[in-house]
């Protein structure tokens, strides 16, 4: 009996570890869209880069919380996201001793960005107003970020995500909107 039990956890965990890890690339890759880049303007640095997979990783995050039995997905994507940063600070160059130390800081970082989006994305005003906080920080280039169309962007990619669902999202049974430049109009 036990055993069936313990092999059921282990299969699921299995699964969700693989889902997580295609769900995770494709996460990324839809956080480094060229619209983002070179439409709305989010700086092409690797602060930039950081903010986008944030900002996309709270999306994802804030849909398997609405699903019942989507825990497992959402830590497994976040373990890949901790695998993920610590690779990236590696290829830096940092040493092995800093790594843990930057991983930690970077997702206290994380955690902030979700907290401060969580209380914010429903709104526009004041999600326009965080997302203006979060991008005024650090180095900005010669180019704007267009705070609104970020806003209409996050809020599109929302609605295509809640319109998967629970099973497909638990399944990661699911894709990530691509937009164009003509998707999503500055008028509203």
């Amino acid at each position: 009996m036990w055993w069936n039990v313990l092999l059921t956890f282990w299969s699921k965990r299995k699964l969700n570890n693989r889902s997580a890890t295609e769900v995770y690339q494709r996460l990324v890759q839809a956080s480094r869209g060229h619209f983002l880049f070179e439409v709305v303007g989010v700086p092409d640095n690797p602060q930039g880069r950081f903010e986008s997979l944030i900002l996309h990783m709270f999306l994802l995050q804030r849909r398997l919380g609405a699903v019942e039995s989507g825990g497992l997905l959402a830590q497994a994507l976040m373990d890949r996201m901790s695998d993920d940063l610590d690779r990236s600070i590696r290829e830096m160059g940092v040493g092995d001793l800093r790594v843990g130390k930057n991983v930690k800081s970077l997702f206290k970082m994380v955690n902030q960005r979700f907290h401060l989006y969580e209380g914010s994305f429903d709104k526009d005003e004041q999600m326009a107003a965080a997302l203006g906080v979060v991008f005024s920080v650090g180095d900005q280039t010669h180019k704007s970020i267009e705070i609104n169309l970020l806003n209409m962007y996050l809020a599109s990619f929302a609605r295509t995500l809640n319109e998967y669902s629970d099973t497909d999202i638990v399944k990661a049974s699911f894709s990530f909107p691509v937009f164009q430049k003509g998707d999503l109009s500055r008028n509203g």
